[in-house]
């Protein structure tokens, strides 16, 4: 996880192509924001951890059209915290998509820690928009080659 660049999946696990996803993600030992957030007891912020829901929800469209489209976060239906998430944990990312509608789709989400615990799940709708150019497009393509996408489905 680099949380300074906002790529918050390191790993793409499973994609089966259509509509789920699994991913992992290791959380630093420092990042900037665990200065202020909280001194002494470092806990990431609730609004990364949805960010994180977001981009693999976003990366179930992505992989399987190919990044024709981007993803955006548009709404955050309902998300729930159930435990603190600190440096140094490793996170499991799961997501589906229940509805795909003209120009978006809502997803369902958790994240949970290594003994399986649930940290936080959510509903997102995510908004889906041609890439602004081609610079961004293969940003975003690189960053999944990189967290092991091998160009097809996994």
């Amino acid at each position: 996880m680099n949380i300074e660049y906002n790529q918050l999946i390191d790993r793409i696990v499973e994609h089966n192509g259509l509509d789920t996803i699994i991913c992992e993600s290791e959380v630093p030992d420092r990042a900037p924001i665990f200065e202020g957030h909280f001194p002494g007891n470092p806990i990431v912020p609730g609004v990364i951890l949805i960010e994180m829901m977001a981009q693999a929800g976003g990366y179930i469209h992505m992989l399987s059209k190919d990044f024709e489209e981007m993803a955006y976060l548009a709404t955050v239906r309902s998300a729930k915290f159930r435990n603190f998430v600190t440096p140094n944990q490793v996170l499991t990312i799961k997501s589906k998509i229940t509805h795909h509608g003209g120009g978006y789709l809502i997803c369902k989400a958790k994240i949970s820690d290594a003994a399986g615990g649930v940290v936080a799940d959510s509903e997102l709708m995510l908004k889906l928009q041609n890439f602004a150019n081609e610079k961004m497009r293969e940003y975003i393509k690189n960053i999944a080659l990189q967290a092991g996408w091998n160009g097809h489905d996994l």
